[in-house]
């Protein structure tokens, strides 16, 4: 009774229609613009170079008692390189992400040779996807762990068909075991990212996904969303949206009520690389320096930050609140859940607004810096949520 219902159609196609589509594209500018709706995602970049959105909103019409926007993200970008700008933007009533910015990886499913392989994509989404040209510097990972195996530049490729390419590179794969199921990117894909004076609310998923070693900055910006605020990932087993982030920093914002739904924790700020549990000790990081620091956050449930896999996580300067909106749905999870991280420092942050006797886990972070007044205990308290695999 008062509820309302939607329907954006079949999974396999509901996503044909997007608002903007931007395929090897350079200098691209969309300012001051407004999208009312959108059967796909209301902009996507592929492939694209230096894109800005200023000014770009995407939103039901006031008083027009619509709920969606668009059925997918606000903004997408694949594969893009140079600068990817959003300013002053608002984003509100989208069926999932404000926005995604990732690369690729595609699986090796035959060896021809030494450095001759046949790959295709490991989601039927990606299909059709320009993965790579001649003269890219590829990178070829393990699935498992998603550890760097080589790295190697394009010679020869052979699109044979929009879900399966042959490749030559300089990288040999012989030395490799066939019992490792490989994954390779494309370092092509390596945008800096600048985010600032945004705003996001009203949507079903995620605010801002963020999977590039570009440089990136979200800044100033107000983020309410149904699951995660910011989500730093890197899959190769699932979605297989690449990659390693080097350097984020994510300062002066506000974060509201958010992880409202979402069918395992979601996090203020979640950095989950889909990892598998034995084989996330050990080896390098997947992630490197990520940064946290002066933002408000007011929500309500235990988890505002998860961690794994993160060379150096640094959260300061941080007001946390409790806002009481609703009960919590993960009551026993620490605020801060940190594993398999090389160093964590968490420092001069503000719990006084935050929940009596909350606790703060790290399981297998060799250096931490725990400093500041009314800090939440210390712990082994891990998640046990997240990719029980």
């Amino acid at each position: 009774m008062g509820s309302v219902y939607t329907d954006k159609g079949p999974h396999s196609t509901n996503r044909r229609y997007p608002g903007f589509s931007f395929y090897k594209s350079a200098g691209v500018e969309v300012r001051n613009v407004t999208l009312h709706d959108s059967g796909g995602m209301a902009l996507i970049a592929e492939n694209c170079r230096d894109v800005v959105c200023s000014q770009y909103r995407v939103e039901v019409p006031p008083q027009s008692g619509r709920m969606v926007s668009a059925s997918a993200d606000a903004t997408h970008f694949v594969g893009c390189s140079g600068k990817i700008v959003l300013r002053a933007c608002r984003f509100e009533s989208m069926l999932d992400d404000a926005t995604n910015i990732h690369g690729v990886y595609i699986t090796v499913v035959d060896r021809f040779s030494g450095n001759r392989f046949g790959a295709s994509f490991g989601h039927f989404q990606q299909e059709g996807f320009d993965f790579a040209e001649q003269g890219d510097s590829l990178v070829f990972i393990d699935r498992a762990d998603l550890g760097v195996l080589g790295c190697g530049r394009v010679e020869e490729v052979n699109h044979v068909n929009e879900n399966y390419y042959i490749i030559r590179t300089g990288f040999d794969l012989s030395a490799i075991p066939d019992s490792v199921h490989i994954a390779v990117g494309n370092r092509a894909a390596d945008a800096d990212v600048e985010i600032s004076e945004c705003t996001v609310r009203y949507n079903r998923a995620r605010s801002f996904l963020l999977s590039t070693p570009g440089d990136v900055c979200v800044e100033n910006s107000d983020l309410s969303s149904m699951m995660a605020g910011i989500r730093i990932c890197g899959d190769a087993n699932y979605w297989f949206e690449s990659g390693r982030t080097r350097n984020v920093v994510i300062r002066n914002n506000r974060f509201g009520t958010m992880a409202t739904g979402g069918r395992s924790p979601q996090a203020v700020l979640q950095i989950d690389p889909v990892i598998s549990h034995d084989a996330r000790s050990g080896g390098t990081p997947y992630h490197g320096c990520i940064r946290f620091e002066g933002n408000l956050v007011e929500s309500f449930d235990n988890q505002l930050i998860y961690a794994l896999s993160v060379d150096s996580l640094v959260i300061s300067r941080n007001r946390f609140v409790d806002s009481r909106r609703f009960e919590p749905r993960f009551a026993g999870l620490s605020v801060i859940d940190a594993q398999h991280c090389r160093s964590v420092t968490v420092r001069n942050n503000d719990f006084s607004g935050w929940k009596e006797n909350s606790t703060i886990s790290l399981v297998d972070c060799s250096e931490h810096c725990l400093e500041g007044e009314e800090m939440p205990r210390m712990v082994e308290n891990p998640n046990p949520y997240f990719y029980e695999n």
